[in-house]
């Protein structure tokens, strides 16, 4: 998602630079993507809008965090 493709009222820039860049998952420390690549739509409930994409978890991710 590109950062002018967010346009959510009010939202600040630190904000809308957030939700810019790609969402990992925290495990040992550091941040990394999914272990199957895949991700999902985090979608705002007023608007119904997607505001961002996040890394989806699977079990092969759980196993490296455990």
């Amino acid at each position: 998602m590109k950062l002018e493709q967010i346009d959510i009222p009010g939202l600040g820039a630190d904000a809308k630079a957030f939700l810019a860049r790609e969402k990992k998952l925290l495990i040992n420390g550091e941040w990394v993507a999914a272990a199957s690549g895949k991700t999902f739509d985090s979608i705002d409930p007023a608007t119904e809008e997607v505001v961002c994409q996040i890394s989806e978890g699977d079990a092969a991710d759980v196993d490296k965090a455990v």
